[in-house]
């Protein structure tokens, strides 16, 4: 008998991952995310990306997968997390194909298809089958056993799959810097000797290194910007929790009020109850701005309740002007400026830029967003620290580990990775790999 690894996408590209592991008995597919670019970094073709098929290369030909015949059976597809790069295609997935991810990945996922874009939107995920974090689960000949991992995704696991012998870690995304960096140096113990093993290298070459090396001192920075009198305008992901707790950290300490939107808002309520410990809590200083269009969204949704929850906690725009040095906003941007062109005196306003910088040169809306503070005669302040693991700390795991085989994914430095890493197995897309 034997186990194959097919990494459909993800050898030469960050995002649209695709994994297949193959024996005569069944098939796993592990992640299904939509591409972010071509192979090599290049930018994608945007008519294809509102009509992914086989023919234009977004969905992978996977026998089976798509609804068309195929010889052996695929047992399901199991998701790292809840990242469109990772989960972006699932809804394409034939409808006998069980799909399986962690509960905080479907909290997140149910989110975004309240408050994202249509062609965002995974519909059939209140289908999903749910894994707990550490339980192994079976499906078909594949164990499957996924690790909670640090992530600037709520949820993100590392997934280890045995069958016929063969132990095989994918990484998924991950990383050490974050509030679960626990989950990362703990990881090497738990998962014991390793056959195969499938890590992102999405670092390496250092585009994505700008200047903070942990959440710790994302926080800190943000403490030191907040500590000035100004209107803070901060453009983080909404998704990203970390981020969400850094900001919410820095204002309690300079006792300033952050003040989120509904889906911010709705996006926390739905994390806490993973994680009790996450804002809001009673008498703090964070307040919710009642967008009218989230509003009608969560009223459409029948989830009144929410808006229940949240009226305790509302501001009015009013009140944002009036006290401008004592709020930071983590809001739209059309709102934001909404509210600095309303104030008295523009020049006294902080914008803190908190996301990958690279979102700031994709297209026409990347470029007026990198312009928008110069408006206003301001210039953003960039305090980012990456989601993905640095090299160092990826060095630090794969010597604990010591697999067999050191298959690079997600990354655009793959051909980099031998002079890092031992036992590196270069495989193309599409590429089969005997085990």
């Amino acid at each position: 008998m034997s186990v194959k690894v097919n990494v459909h996408r993800g050898t030469d590209a960050i995002g649209g991952t695709c994994i297949e592991i193959i024996t005569k008995q069944g098939r796993l597919i592990l992640d299904l995310g939509m591409p972010l670019m071509e192979n090599g970094g290049g930018d994608l073709n945007t008519v294809d990306l509102q009509t992914p098929s086989i023919e234009n290369g977004l969905l992978s030909d996977v026998p089976g997968l798509f609804g068309d015949a195929s010889d052996t059976p695929i047992c399901g597809v199991v998701l790292s997390h809840a990242h469109p790069d990772h989960f972006g295609l699932m809804k394409y997935v034939d409808a006998s194909i069980p799909i399986f991810m962690s509960s905080e990945s479907k909290a997140m996922i149910e989110v975004g298809n309240l408050f994202y874009p249509s062609e965002m939107h995974f519909s059939s995920v209140k289908k999903c089958n749910i894994f707990k974090q550490f339980k192994s689960f079976q499906l078909g000949c594949f164990k499957v056993t996924p690790f909670l991992m640090d992530h600037s995704a709520f949820g993100a696991s590392t997934l280890l799959v045995e069958v016929e012998g063969k132990r095989l870690l994918y990484s998924g995304d991950l990383r050490a810097h974050g509030r679960k960096s626990s989950t990362f140096t703990s990881l090497p113990k738990k998962v014991g000797h390793i056959d195969c093993m499938l890590m992102e290298g999405t670092t390496l070459g250092g585009k994505h290194h700008v200047g903070f090396d942990s959440e710790d001192a994302v926080e800190k920075s943000m403490l030191a910007s907040f500590s000035q009198s100004n209107l803070t305008c901060v453009q983080s992901a909404g998704s990203n929790i970390d981020r969400l707790v850094s900001v919410y950290r820095a204002c309690k300490r300079m006792q300033k009020t952050m003040v989120i939107d509904l889906y911010q808002y709705y996006t926390l309520i739905q994390a806490k109850a993973f994680a009790a410990g996450l804002p809001p809590h009673p008498g703090d200083h964070l307040r919710v701005f009642f967008d009218h269009r989230q509003k009608s969204t969560l009223q459409d949704a029948g989830l009144d309740q929410v808006l229940t929850q949240a009226k305790p906690l509302q501001i009015f725009p009013g009140e944002m002007i009036q006290n401008p040095a004592s709020m930071v906003l983590r809001l739209s941007w059309g709102f934001m400026e909404k509210i600095i062109e309303r104030l008295e005196s523009q020049s006294h306003v902080a914008f803190i830029y908190s996301m990958w910088q690279g979102y700031l040169t994709k297209g026409e809306r990347g470029v007026c967003m990198s312009n928008m503070p110069r408006k206003y005669g301001g210039q953003w302040q960039h305090i980012h620290t990456s989601g993905h693991a640095w090299l160092e700390d990826l060095q630090k795991l794969t010597q604990a580990i010591q697999p067999d085989m050191l298959i690079p994914i997600h990354t655009l430095q793959g051909d980099e990775f031998a002079n890092y890493f031992d036992n590196v197995i270069r495989i193309k897309d599409g590429e089969e790999l005997r085990l």
